[in-house]
Parts: structure tokens; sequence; C-alpha cells
């Protein structure tokens, strides 16, 4: 499950830039070898093979990354009036190669690619502040001791995505991130020899 764009350190942040305007220059090269006829049949010309290639290696990544901007990489598709069917929620980056059958506009996925990549951009002093704070880090040790037990139940074959995003997985996750916190402050102050006189102090 990849993090949300604000909740990545800088590195993380630079990154998914990369990724993201690497598949948007790979997606130019690709249409503009493209070429239709006039009865609507679409050729690949040579040259489209290795952009092809590249977009299929980066089409999973990226619609990951994608998602954790929040910005919406879907549509509703309603099928003609004279075929008919069900309105079908389409992935415009998993289904880049089918636009066409789908008659929608190669102008989506750059639309979506650029609001992706400036919300990473605008994030970026963020995501370097965050990388020096160490309560970030200390919170993403936290997320990641109260997700064991979640990654334990996913490795033999329960679908560990939607335990961890369900109300009682969240407080869960809450529960051992408090007791794991209390527990570290607790030793802590053991090592420095102030926890019998907290505890002293607090008893009066």
């Amino acid at each position: 499950m990849m993090l949300h764009y604000s909740r990545i350190p800088i590195w993380t942040n630079k990154h998914r830039l990369t990724i993201l305007r690497d598949f948007r220059q790979q997606a130019i090269f690709y249409f503009e070898g493209v070429i239709y006829s006039r009865d609507g049949n679409r050729t690949e010309m040579p040259q489209c093979a290795p952009a092809r290639q590249r977009l299929n290696y980066l089409l999973v990544e990226v619609d990951s990354i994608i998602d954790a901007t929040e910005v919406g990489s879907t549509i509703d598709w309603t099928p003609p009036p004279i075929t008919g069917g069900r309105i079908q929620r389409i992935h415009l980056i998993l289904n880049i190669f089918n636009l066409d059958y789908y008659h929608i506009p190669r102008q989506f996925i750059g639309d979506t690619l650029d609001r992706a990549i400036g919300v990473y951009e605008r994030d970026a002093p963020a995501a370097l502040r965050r990388t020096f704070n160490p309560f970030y880090w200390l919170g993403r040790g936290l997320e990641g001791i109260a997700r064991l037990p979640f990654i334990f139940l996913g490795r033999i074959g329960f679908d560990q995505r939607r335990l961890e995003e369900s109300w009682l997985g969240k407080l869960v996750k809450g529960l051992i991130q408090l007791a794991t916190l209390v527990g570290a402050i607790g030793k802590a102050l053991k090592e420095f020899g102030l926890f019998d006189p907290l505890i002293h102090l607090l008893k009066r």
C-alpha cells in the first residue's frame, strides 16, 4: 500500500516525480507514433514499440503514485445507447492503450499526470521539512510496528488492506502505537533513573 503524498520524505517525493515525468514523456512519444485511418483504425509505427514497453513497465506504479495524491484517475464511462450496457469505471492509466475503444480523449492522460505532478511539486518543501523532523520518523516507526499483525494476516491469506482500513483495524493499530509509545517512554525513564521518582510524584 503506497503512502499518501503528504506522509513521504523528500527522496520518495523526488522519486515519484521522476516516475511521473518519465511516464508522461513516454506517453507523448507513444501517441506521436500512432496513426489513425479514415475508418478509425489505429496503426502503431515502429518507433512506438520502445515507448509502449516502457509504459507497460511503469503502468501499475504510476497508477498507485497518482492514487496517493487523491487526484481522480478514473472516469465513469457510459456505453453508447445503440449497444447499451452498464456504466463502467475506467482507470485511465491502466487503460492507456484502450482509450480509443471507450472514445476517451488521450488528453485525459496528460491532464491526470499534470495534476499529480503538481501535487508532488507543491508538497516538496513540506516533504523536506518532514525528512528532518524526528517526530515524523518516530511516527513512521510506530506505524510500522502497528502494521506487523496485519502483514502476518496478509501472509496467511487474509485481505490485509481491507483489514487495515476497517474501523476495527484502525482502532487496533492506534492501540498498538499507543502501547508501544508508552512502553518506550517508560523504558527511557527507567534508563535515566526517572521512572520511580515520576511514579512517586504522581502518587502524591
